[in-house]
């Protein structure tokens, strides 16, 4: 048995397709038709369905816990400020 390639095709996509719509399928982001298009890929590809829940697990850790960093306004108006004497 040969090893998977990204042009595998499974119930019509190609796990290159797959791979390149992961992160807008994980956001939520694809409309209905594309999603079930890859939901079909991956019920039937190993490969994909491996790779995308590792991912899948891997964001939802990272987005749970990775704070939103605090802005420093003042010191942000002086960048600006700057930036905008550059022009």
């Amino acid at each position: 048995m040969s090893a998977p390639t990204l042009d595998t095709e499974v119930a019509g996509l190609r796990c290159r397709d797959v791979l390149d719509a992961l992160s807008a399928y994980l956001d939520g982001e694809l409309d209905a038709n594309r999603v079930q298009a890859l939901n079909a890929h991956l019920a039937d590809c190993a490969n994909c369905a491996r790779f995308g829940g590792q991912m899948g697990t891997f964001l939802t850790k990272l987005r749970a816990g990775v704070p939103l960093p605090s802005v420093d306004t003042s010191m942000l108006q002086r960048v600006l400020k700057t930036v905008g004497q550059r022009e």
